[in-house]
């Protein structure tokens, strides 16, 4: 992670691809190494209409540091790209829904679903599940269930999560990324097989509260991923964070930036408004907690994305790296 300043008083950050990921990073696909211009559409004119998180000189300045950091330092670029590997052959897509989905009808019927699988070393640790390998971090855990369970309860295996965070202290920051309602996540389930299943309407995210409220202490970081549909983001403020107790204290921005090769970075989508094809290069991130916390109200965090949907990791710049995220 690397400090590149402040656009206009907005700080801006440089994260690493392999920050808090096991190294080397396997790809399904490729990174974006030059811009590319969105199909037309009708729907983005509408989208323009609310004010907007980060204006365009914000992110034109935060793209003069970032091209100013390139300059500067190549050899950062460069690791940057040796961590990153293609996979050799194209790999079987895994069920992992459908494990989940059979593990609901008959509960203990599976040794994957409902149990959390930990690697306590200090290195990465590789389980083989079908016919896919899957990469853990060095101590980091994972819990293969149903987050959205219908009926207000919490998710099948949560005891074992609760049990963990307990006796690591409770957790410090809870990042949550929900299958908001978005037509480009099912065009990409359905063209690629990489994107991922969505709720049809925002409130169906009333079934996270059960869990979360578990998980939160009355210093937990609360980071909720959105879209930039203001009718998303309204329902993470004015909504679910009170349901929790939680005070949205900042809204910060993930700007996607391609991995140059013999030319300087440039954000995924062009910076430029333009109504008829027009989509924001960045992703938002509300934060909140249930006591007041030191989090700047806004941040600018820019990386290389890795995949549909793979989103950066937070807790360095949140000021909770060393501490217990989930």
């Amino acid at each position: 992670m690397a400090s590149l300043g402040t656009a206009q008083g907005v700080p801006v950050t440089l994260v690493r691809v392999d920050e808090a990921r096991a190294t080397p990073i396997w790809l399904d696909g490729a990174v974006p190494t030059r811009p590319y211009m969105p199909r037309p559409s009708g729907r983005a004119s509408r989208v323009l209409d609310g004010p907007e998180a980060y204006s365009e000189a914000v992110l034109h300045e935060a793209l003069a540091c970032i091209r100013a950091h390139h300059a500067a330092q190549p050899d950062w670029w460069t690791c940057q790209a040796r961590a990153l590997r293609r996979w050799p052959h194209e790999r079987g897509a895994c069920e992992l829904a459908a494990c989940v989905e059979a593990a609901e009808r008959a509960p203990g019927s599976s040794r994957w679903a409902h149990v959390v699988h930990t690697n306590d070393g200090a290195s990465e640790k590789r389980i083989v599940w079908e016919r896919d390998t899957y990469v853990l971090p060095p101590r980091s855990a994972f819990l293969l269930t149903d987050l959205l369970p219908r009926g207000h309860r919490v998710p099948h295996g949560w005891a074992d999560v609760r049990a963990l965070l307990s006796a690591h202290g409770g957790a410090s920051l809870v990042v949550v990324d929900p299958p908001w309602p978005n037509k480009s996540a099912e065009r990409a389930q359905g063209h690629s097989g990489h994107g991922y299943g969505t709720v049809q309407d925002v409130y169906d995210m009333w079934r996270l509260r059960p869990a979360l409220e578990t998980l939160l202490g009355p210093d937990t970081l609360l980071a909720v991923w959105v879209t930039n549909a203001p009718r998303v983001q309204r329902f993470v403020t004015d909504k679910l964070m009170p349901a929790l107790g939680v005070v949205h204290q900042a809204t910060w921005a993930w700007l996607k930036v391609t991995a140059p090769t013999n030319a300087p970075p440039d954000t995924v989508l062009p910076l430029d408004r333009d109504a008829r094809h027009f989509r924001r290069p960045y992703e938002l991130v509300l934060v909140g907690a249930r006591t007041p916390q030191p989090v700047a109200p806004r941040h600018i965090l820019a990386s290389v994305p890795l995949g549909h949907s793979a989103k950066p990791y937070l807790g360095g710049a949140l000021g909770r790296g060393a501490r217990r995220c989930t």
